[in-house]
């Protein structure tokens, strides 16, 4: 089984300014790694060590991770498609709140061919494959293509629909949404 590399950090005693510093130097830009990791900040606790920590600090938290486009993933767990994502948790045991961050990491020395792309191409590719319809699918895994050539073919389809689809809204929009052969007919 893969092992999830964790990080756990306490947050006691750091005010708004010193949460935006340390979340934006700490996952401002993607980190180098060989596998997806997780850190698990404590943000608060119970009676006995509540004066510790800021009552609005998962606030803070929360508004540092999305101003760098961070999304919140209840479900998330340490693997690539979860990377950019946070979750909150109360574990009741311990008596203690936490804030658990997924982030971007540039995957260093993985599968042949995969190895120059970042974290955010390989989401992206798996986003389009996972979207995607059936017959795109299909054409996309037949293929013998790097995942680069896989992401930029699936790209220009999403982007030949967009227009596909633009150009049926304009027609419905100046007809108001009525097709030509119903029009003659009234």
């Amino acid at each position: 089984t893969r092992r999830e590399k964790m990080e756990t950090i306490d947050l006691g005693g750091m005010d708004e300014a010193q949460v935006k510093s340390y979340i934006s130097e700490t996952f401002g830009k993607p980190l180098k790694g060989s596998e997806p990791l997780k850190y698990t900040f404590v943000i608060g606790a119970g009676k006995l060590a509540r004066q510790k920590y800021h009552p609005d600090l998962s606030k803070f938290m929360t508004a540092a991770l999305r101003e760098l486009g961070y999304v919140e993933d209840r479900a998330a767990s340490a693997c690539v498609e979860c990377m950019g994502s946070y979750k909150s948790q109360h574990d009741t045991s311990k008596n203690l709140k936490f804030m658990h961050v997924f982030p971007l990491v540039d995957i260093q020395g993985g599968r042949a061919g995969e190895a120059s792309l970042s974290s955010e191409e390989k989401v992206s590719l798996e986003f389009l494959l996972a979207t995607c319809e059936v017959d795109t699918f299909r054409e996309l895994s037949g293929k013998k293509m790097s995942i680069l050539e896989r992401v930029q073919a699936a790209e220009q389809r999403v982007a030949r629909n967009r227009k596909s689809v633009s150009k049926h809204r304009a027609k419905n929009d100046s007809n108001g949404g009525i097709d030509e052969g119903r029009k003659r007919n009234l």
